[in-house]
């Protein structure tokens, strides 16, 4: 038995895996209305208008998303479409990349960060030491001309 045409329902969905550029969603059609014929993913930087879509998908109710950024947060959602175009968007999911975001550094796996600081900090604990020889050697001078 089909159903009348008409405007299909948003499926459910669930996201089961994420990565650092990648997210694995899974749906379900609706079984109460029009489900619709056709499943596509869109998705979305956070503070991003613009919608990027996934290919279509008519036999298999699991995708994944590629290419993503890493440790950027995203808005997803499943849209079920019919025959006709029509669509019908399920409300969206937000979720988190792993990994770093672009331009930022981790400074806890950031080796070369530690290393500069540890090269100041002896830097600066060196030009201390030398102040205060400096100043030792000038007093023991300056005591050694007014016993003379």
């Amino acid at each position: 038995m089909t159903t009348a045409a008409g405007i299909p329902s948003a499926p459910t969905f669930d996201i089961i895996d994420i990565g650092d550029t990648t997210v694995t969603v899974i749906w379900e059609p609706s079984r109460s209305a029009n489900p619709g014929s056709v499943f596509f993913i869109q998705y979305r930087p956070r503070g991003m208008y613009q919608w990027e879509e996934s290919p279509n998908e008519v036999l298999d109710y699991q995708m994944t998303v590629k290419q993503l950024d890493p440790g950027t947060t995203y808005q997803l959602r499943v849209v079920s479409r019919n025959g006709a175009g029509e669509q019908a968007p399920a409300e969206w999911q937000e979720f988190h990349t792993g990994g770093t975001g672009p331009g930022r550094v981790k400074l806890s796996t950031a080796v070369w960060f530690y290393c500069i600081f540890l090269v100041l900090l002896i830097i600066i604990v060196l030009c201390g030491i030398f102040v205060w020889a400096k100043k030792v050697r000038d007093a023991y001078w300056e005591k050694k001309r007014s016993n003379n």
